[in-house]
């Protein structure tokens, strides 16, 4: 993983979340603005990210496999291919159902059952195999350690995927409830997963962007359901 792809990958993510957050915070009135942003977020970005990540896939190919557990190069490669089936059937979803949503009248039958498939499995579905996809990728790149001279830009970036991803996180407090279970689950699980393999991490730039990511999205989200704990306390001892 060259940092070259690195900054690319960076670079589009936080874009397409920074457009993302945007649209959702602007009236929905502009048939063109949505069937663009959709076409980014969900289309577009996509396509990127699954191109550049099965190339950085390629890059660690070339370095030897070091044993990892009880994951084999094959294994991973078809968990790598079904999570990101899974991204992508969930954003065929959601960008059918958020057009669709603006054309269907909302007192109808047919606009619950839309809203269930954009607004839970249209979300769900790629948050999830998006999820699954990078820590399998961690995985694989933590079986093929790359020699690396700046391992500070990897955290730093990890860092910055972090903060604007959970700046549009943020905006979804529906979606939220539903999937920060989901998210604080598998990020837990993960890096319980690879907490014994610190030098593994290190050695590995794809593995220490992503476990950077996931450490702070795991803090911030136990911070903030602690944060909602004492709100609630206080309101109940205050009434």
């Amino acid at each position: 993983m060259t940092p070259l792809i690195f900054l690319f990958l960076v670079f589009i993510v936080s874009l397409g979340i920074y457009i993302h957050r945007s649209y959702e915070l602007k009236p929905h009135n502009s048939a063109r603005l949505i069937n663009l942003t959709q076409f980014y977020i969900n289309i577009l970005i996509p396509i990127i990210l699954g191109t550049l990540s099965f190339l950085i896939t390629e890059e660690l190919l070339r370095y030897p496999e070091v044993p990892l557990l009880f994951f084999s190069d094959k294994l991973l490669f078809y968990l790598l291919a079904l999570f990101a089936a899974v991204c992508f059937i969930g954003c065929g979803m959601h960008i059918t159902g958020k057009i669709l949503s603006h054309c269907i009248d909302k007192r109808s039958k047919a606009y619950r059952v839309n809203r269930f498939y954009h607004i839970h499995l249209g979300h769900i579905l790629p948050y999830t195999g998006f999820l699954l996809f990078i820590i399998t990728l961690s995985i694989l790149a933590m079986k093929h350690p790359i020699p690396q001279t700046n391992p500070d830009l990897y955290i730093i970036g990890g860092f910055v995927f972090a903060f604007f991803s959970i700046i549009v996180l943020s905006a979804l407090r529906e979606i939220m409830k539903i999937f920060r279970p989901i998210m604080l689950t598998l990020t837990f699980l993960y890096l319980m997963l690879v907490k014994d393999y610190p030098q593994r991490i290190i050695d590995s730039p794809a593995s220490l962007f992503i476990t950077s990511a996931m450490a702070v999205f795991l803090v911030y989200h136990i911070g903030e359901l602690l944060v909602i704990t004492l709100r609630r306390n206080k309101k109940l001892n205050a009434s």
